[in-house]
């Protein structure tokens, strides 16, 4: 029996086709992007090697500034863009803006203390929750209007729980 021999779909022609069918429509329907509700960013400045608390008072080439009192900490020298109200942009793979917020106050990273005793520090760490106002395939996020950008698709952010580590060592 031909099923497309003639315009007549014969009834076991047509029930061939609906497990194609529903595949199709299953396929369809999975390739949807699950939206998430946030992201929470850590970007980390470091200067590539610990650093020791006198280092970070007289050093200004380092990329980060550290206040002695709250440890409290932004980016200095190359870095000076990145601080507690730098602005970040998410974006979808359209470029349509999805969430935005700031990067929020700097944290300073203690490593350890040094065989003699001094403290050191790894880098500045800021840590933001952006708000999402829908999914997308691919995320686009834009930091301090462009200085740095950084691309995930869906699946890695799912896999990533939605949190999003970025080292700048």
């Amino acid at each position: 029996m031909r099923c497309f021999g003639s315009l007549k779909l014969y009834a076991p022609c047509v029930l061939r086709l609906v497990p194609s069918i529903a595949t199709m429509l299953m396929v369809i329907g999975c390739n949807r992007y699950q939206p998430l509700p946030a992201i929470t960013l850590i970007f980390v400045l470091a200067p590539g090697q610990n650093v020791s608390e006198a280092d970070l008072a007289v050093n200004s080439s380092l990329p980060i500034h550290v206040s002695a009192k709250t440890l409290a900490c932004d980016g200095s020298a190359y870095y000076k863009e990145y601080h507690a109200s730098t602005p970040v942009h998410i974006f979808n793979e359209r470029g349509n803006l999805i969430g935005s917020g700031r990067l929020g106050p700097g944290k300073i990273i203690k490593v350890s203390r040094s065989l003699n005793g001094i403290k050191l520090y790894r880098g500045c760490r800021f840590k933001s929750v952006i708000r999402l106002d829908e999914g997308a395939r691919i995320y686009k996020m834009d930091i301090a209007d462009g200085k740095y950008k950084d691309y995930l698709h869906a699946s890695q952010m799912r896999a990533l729980g939605g949190v999003v580590l970025i080292d700048l060592d």
